[in-house]
């Protein structure tokens, strides 16, 4: 791999060329601290302060009066209710034929149109969509946006300008300098979906812990430009239908995990609603809200569709069931109380245990609320520090 070849592959089993790919990663995060500062107070200053020079410098180095009472803006999430939004990229995980595309590409549409994704959950940041396939092509990915858009009774306007296929490009994601030829294709989206994650970058074992800097440069390249990225990313067979599907599920190393921002998980095959289950929540998120989403298909009724699709059928609409979200606020308070009442004593992870089928962010939204109402009380242990929860007795009626 040399400069004058910059597009050139490598086979990560040679281990000169991956060490230099790597470095090649490193790279994009590395810089140096000016060599012409004029004293050590003033590079410490440097380091610490906001721009002490009235420059902007590589490190992009912020101080206490910026981190802990400057303004922090928030980029907004692009779809809230399923927690994607800009920092690491976001995955959806699932088994062949789990239906990642299908899920990916209806999410796409809603982002395109401004229409509600999966018919639940708004959309805040309506944009542009570039979708990088190296799995599926032009031909499939076009026919299954056409067959989705038919269902959701999309037109022409709806999404006029707001959608690039890039299918099977001739740059793999360990291209050097691929950072560079992929900003300028991404510019201006809101949602950047790459599919497969595995496929993208051919030369690097997924089981390597190197393959974790895919997923990051990916996610680096989205942020930069403003967008979400989202990669689809295939689990390991799953034993039986009683199997759970976990963090622990995805293919390949546990660097891929680490790299992520939102993971969804999906579950099913053939003609079954498919379970869509979150393993793990967004930077920015104040904690998992609900259970897992059924999602399920229907053809609903669409006498005039706007896009062609040949022999295929016309519609197909995908939406989420929000009984499946788990309980209410209320019912979670509930739940919680009788469960105090029932074992006082529990500490906070055997409640939250006790409490089937509420989640832990709903778990102490419920245990906040009933604590300011006075009917549950936290003590903490003198010995281990531990919080125990004990119901409080409730005043008599005149």
């Amino acid at each position: 791999m040399t400069a004058s070849d910059p597009l050139s592959w490598f086979d990560a089993r040679d281990p000169e060329q991956l060490e230099s790919w790597l470095e090649h990663c490193a790279e994009l995060h590395r810089t140096d601290a000016p060599d012409d500062l004029d004293s050590d107070e003033q590079a410490a200053a440097w380091l610490v302060s906001d721009d002490p020079r009235g420059e902007d410098r590589p490190w992009h180095s912020y101080g206490t009066p910026s981190i802990f009472e400057g303004e922090l803006a928030e980029p907004p999430m692009l779809v809230p209710g399923l927690q994607l939004g800009p920092g690491r990229p976001c995955g959806l995980w699932g088994g062949p034929g789990a239906g990642k595309n299908w899920q990916a590409q209806a999410i796409a549409l809603a982002v395109m149109s401004g229409r509600d994704a999966l018919e639940l959950f708004p959309v805040e940041c309506r944009g542009k969509v570039i979708h990088i396939t190296y799995d599926m092509g032009r031909v499939a990915t076009s026919l299954r946006y056409r067959q989705l858009a038919n269902g959701m009774g999309l037109t022409h306007e709806d999404i006029a300008g707001q959608l690039v296929i890039c299918a099977h490009p001739g740059v793999a994601f360990t291209t050097k300098g691929v950072e560079a030829l992929l900003a300028p294709r991404i510019e201006g989206a809101a949602l950047v979906i790459l599919d497969n994650a595995r496929a993208s970058a051919p030369a690097v074992d997924e089981n390597a812990s190197a393959f974790g800097e895919v997923i990051s440069l990916f996610g680096a390249v989205c942020d930069a430009a403003g967008a979400t990225g989202l990669y689809l990313h295939h689990t390991r067979k799953l034993d039986g239908d009683a199997a759970e599907l976990t963090i622990a599920s995805g293919r390949g190393t546990g660097a891929i995990t680490a790299a992520s921002g939102t993971i969804w998980g999906l579950m099913g095959g053939g003609d079954k609603p498919r379970t869509m289950k979150l393993l793990r929540q967004h930077d920015l998120a104040d904690g998992a809200e609900g259970g897992p989403l059924v999602v399920s298909a229907s053809k609903p009724a669409c006498p005039a569709p706007a896009f062609a699709t040949g022999s295929h059928p016309p519609a197909v609409l995908l939406t989420a069931s929000q009984a499946q979200q788990g309980p209410t606020l209320d019912e979670a308070r509930r739940i919680v109380l009788d469960a105090v009442r029932s074992r006082p004593g529990l500490s906070t992870r055997a409640l939250e245990s006790e409490c089937r089928g509420v989640s832990c962010a709903k778990a102490r939204a419920a245990r906040a609320d009933l604590t300011g109402r006075g009917q549950i009380e936290s003590r903490k242990e003198a010995d281990s520090g531990a919080l125990r929860w004990y119901p409080v007795e409730a005043p008599k009626e005149q």
